[in-house]
């Protein structure tokens, strides 16, 4: 169990990606993550972790229209084109998707799941061009850890429900994967489990699927919640003048 000595988001990540600036092999990815309740903290969190990254940064555009009440894009004489690439929503890739070889990143769609490529499937990044992605499967069932898979541009809509207006997204559908929310990692948790995780907060306390977590800048291995966790939990927050 660790406390960030640094109570900033600078700290955090420099404790849960030491030596990121250098080439580190899938393990290393997949034994760390940075969970937060707010979309925009995540992705935030992942543009710092990326400038840290060696490499060249790719900027990747997506395509984006008003989709009509036929399903037809229209309607992009009303919007400017600067505040359609603005929209975010959890479901969707930023619209400057920026990358690096060697990145992990995160699928947000179900392209074909007889090659493991489902909702939430984690990656490494191994070539980069305007139509496709060449990336190696790190998460996931075992059968497919180490595929080599090619991820190309796709249509995502989002209704009116999640954004003021019906968009349509060209782009990858990836999103880099250093930081993730909290919602988005319960397709994770079992494998979260005896995994070192920072929580960036504040949130108090969540309960996600059986599995107890504290916020703030606080960073431990999870357990699965049993009589000593809130007493472990409870022990590290007096010692640092902090309650739950």
């Amino acid at each position: 169990t660790m406390i960030c000595d640094d109570n900033s988001v600078t700290g955090l990540i420099s404790s849960t990606y030491p030596h990121i600036d250098h080439h580190q092999d899938d393990q290393y990815y997949l034994d760390r993550s940075i969970l937060s309740g707010k979309n925009s903290d995540v992705e935030d969190i992942n543009s710092e972790v990326l400038q840290r990254c060696s490499g060249e940064e790719k900027i990747l555009q997506s395509a984006d229209s008003v989709i009509s009440d036929d399903g037809n894009p229209n309607g992009l004489g009303l919007y400017p084109m600067e505040y359609l690439n603005s929209l975010r929503a959890s479901s969707l890739p930023l619209a400057k998707l920026a990358l690096k070889i060697g990145v992990p990143v995160m699928l947000l769609r179900n392209l074909d799941t007889t090659k493991g490529l489902c909702n939430g499937t984690r990656m490494i990044v191994t070539h980069i061009s305007t139509r496709v992605l060449r990336c190696r499967i790190i998460s996931g069932d075992a059968k497919f850890a180490g595929s080599i898979v090619l991820i190309p541009r796709i249509n995502m809509d989002v209704s009116e429900e999640d954004l003021p207006i019906p968009l349509r997204r060209r782009q990858f559908p990836v999103r880099l994967a250093f930081a993730m929310t909290i919602n988005k990692s319960q397709g994770n948790l079992e494998w979260f489990t005896n995994h070192l995780m920072s929580i960036a907060g504040p949130c108090s306390i969540d309960i996600l699927n059986g599995l107890q977590i504290i916020s703030n800048i606080y960073q431990w291995t999870l357990y699965e919640v049993g009589s000593g966790m809130k007493q472990e939990l409870q022990a590290h927050a007096e010692g640092t003048g902090r309650s739950l």
